[in-house]
């Protein structure tokens, strides 16, 4: 990417640090071109779920929510107790 010549003035830009950044800029460029085309790429194969795996999943998951949401509620229970325990017995 080219800089224009009254903005480099600003950076205080050396001939060093000004060639360093267009190698820099050739090399991203270059590196661009070795990306293929979308015309070179391939179509992906759409793969289906049997359906009797499909339920099984979604049963295994439905139980994964509600054994989380069990062990959410039993945190809760847990630090409400030790919450009451604590103001009844002034160790709070």
């Amino acid at each position: 990417m080219p800089y224009p010549a009254n903005g480099l003035s600003e950076f205080d830009l050396t001939s060093a640090d000004q060639a360093a950044r267009s190698s820099h800029n050739s090399s991203i460029r270059s590196s661009h071109q070795l990306l293929p085309s979308a015309s070179s790429t391939q179509q992906l194969e759409q793969k289906t779920i049997p359906p009797d795996v499909a339920n099984t999943l979604e049963h295994i998951v439905g139980q994964l929510d509600i054994l989380t949401q069990v062990r959410i509620a039993v945190v809760i229970a847990v630090v409400i107790v030790v919450g009451v325990v604590g103001v009844v017995t002034n160790k709070w």
